[in-house]
């Protein structure tokens, strides 16, 4: 399921869950593949993560 969060914590309260953890999508790909992807692909996870635009929730239901 994919969809678009713009706050994890308002959307917790929401759903009645609580948020166990916010983390950045790519920062272990990074650092399991960072000498096979290409330079431009290396930057633009580290932006996507910076923006939070690719978030893992950790919700406890």
């Amino acid at each position: 399921m994919h969809f678009y969060i713009e706050n994890p914590g308002e959307f917790a309260k929401k759903s009645d869950c609580q948020l166990i953890e916010c983390s950045g999508f790519y920062k272990d790909a990074l650092e399991m593949l960072s000498k096979k992807l290409s330079l431009y692909t290396k930057i633009s996870m580290k932006i996507a993560d910076k923006r939070n635009n690719a978030m893992i929730l950790h919700l406890k239901l």
